[in-house]
């Protein structure tokens, strides 16, 4: 089975790390592999930059880029 989990950003840059920290350390029951989707809402202070980097070099880290800000909801 896997656990898909989707972590929503914009301007998260100083925060993300530890969350993604958090979130991968997290032990999973037997059997159960993780996924995590991260998805940018047009950040501007470095967190895209920091993604795009962070994902190349992580298995299991799938990111999408919105190309504009589509706000909340």
């Amino acid at each position: 089975m896997k656990l898909t989990i989707v972590i929503p950003v914009y301007n998260e840059r100083s925060l993300l790390p530890q969350v993604l920290e958090r979130v991968g350390a997290v032990a999973l029951p037997e059997g159960v592999t993780r996924e995590i989707v991260v998805v940018d809402d047009r950040s501007t202070d470095g967190t895209r930059e920091w993604l795009e980097s962070f994902a190349q070099a992580r298995p299991g880290i799938a990111l999408r880029l919105h190309e504009r800000n589509a706000g909340k909801g």
